[in-house]
């Protein structure tokens, strides 16, 4: 091989190295009623081009809390518009991430199943790439991730409660 191919291979090799995919951070909570099994989910999403957050409930009651913490996941790599992305899934529920990474096992719950299957559609639709993050949730440290991650506690909290209300008024 010539010097000048070899630098040609070399100059194709940095170029294709230097295309990566956007880079997405997705911070996601969720609330859930034990008594009614309400849900309130909040997401909080950035990349180079574009933030931005959304909120709401759930109008299916999931069993468990972290069914509804893997559910707000699944919501924001949806709204985040996440076409051919990393995204680094942030969250403070492991149970959630573990759903998520591993197929439910029936004992689990259909819906769990149903979130899972509702992620890997997803996910598999936009192309991106998951990785996940656990964060500590109410540390108490000043950081800007801890502020985001408390605010959208307080506003999962807040359509949680919403949710709830409108099951107790329909009973």
């Amino acid at each position: 091989m010539t010097i000048k191919i070899a630098q040609a291979k070399l100059a194709e090799h940095r170029v294709k190295a230097d295309i990566r995919p956007p880079l997405i951070t997705l911070i996601c909570d969720a609330s859930w009623c034990p008594t009614t099994n309400a849900g309130g989910w909040a997401i909080w999403w950035k990349s180079s081009a574009k933030s931005g957050k959304a909120s709401g409930f759930f109008n299916t009651p999931f069993a468990k809390s972290y069914i509804a913490e893997a559910a707000a996941i699944v919501n924001g790599l949806h709204r985040a518009d996440a076409q051919g992305a990393q995204v680094l899934v942030q969250t403070d529920c492991l149970s959630a991430i573990s759903l998520l990474r591993d197929k439910p096992k029936p004992a689990s719950g259909a819906d769990a199943l149903m979130v899972w299957e509702r992620f890997c559609s997803v996910s598999t639709h936009t192309g991106a790439r998951v990785t996940f993050r656990h964060i500590k949730a109410h540390s108490g440290t000043d950081t800007p991730r801890t502020w985001v991650h408390d605010m959208l506690d307080q506003e999962a909290r807040f359509q949680m409660r919403l949710r709830r209300h409108e099951l107790k008024g329909a009973a």
